[in-house]
């Protein structure tokens, strides 16, 4: 039918990412899953795309409620782990960055080879910024990707700023010329991300 298929997620996208309204996007989402018929593991990559419009409407809690359901309904399975890294991303906005590692030094011997590479990535992230005991510089700068998840650009540059202002010889100088750059791409400045580059 209609809803168990592709359109739902496809028509959830466009009235997220196209209309703003995430909540509509919930709505629809939440209609599919509920489906008379509806395939479990289309529901599960459902519930994974419902996570992320919960984290669009800064609904974090609801966030992790659903990716730890499909967690723990796909624990042997890609899903299962495409959730636990949505899961450890979320505990790494929130600065959870201990309960963040425990997740990834899991998936760090994922069997999908793109998670395990993030995975990788934002565990040494974790680990390089977290030596001393001041977190403050990498609590910003995750709150930074978690705003830049959530098309607040403005905002997220903001507390770039803020770092590079604060802590100007900090190791994340580097991380923070990346955000800089993904930023710049994403709203088509190539210029401005070949410099920040």
């Amino acid at each position: 039918s209609y809803y168990t298929s592709q359109t739902a997620s496809d028509y959830a996208t466009l009235e997220t990412k196209y209309a703003g309204d995430a909540a509509k996007g919930i709505e629809i989402l939440q209609k599919a899953i509920s489906m008379p018929g509806v395939r479990r593991d289309k529901a599960g990559e459902f519930k994974l795309q419902m996570g992320d419009y919960y984290v669009l409407n800064g609904k974090i809690w609801s966030a992790s409620l659903t990716y730890s359901q499909v967690d723990k309904e796909f624990r042997q399975d890609a899903l299962g782990e495409d959730a636990r890294f949505r899961n450890s991303k979320l505990a790494y906005y929130r600065g959870d960055f201990e309960y963040a590692q425990s997740l990834l030094s899991i998936l760090k011997a994922s069997t999908a080879e793109l998670i395990a590479n993030d995975a990788l990535y934002l565990s040494v992230l974790i680990t390089e910024n977290v030596e001393d005991s001041n977190k403050v510089p990498l609590e910003r700068f995750a709150n930074a990707g978690l705003l830049l998840f959530q098309n607040k650009d403005k905002e997220a540059e903001a507390i770039l700023d803020s770092i590079t202002a604060a802590f100007p010889k900090h190791p994340l100088n580097d991380d923070i010329l990346m955000m800089r750059a993904d930023i710049a791409i994403k709203h088509r400045e190539y210029d401005k991300a070949i410099g920040y580059l």
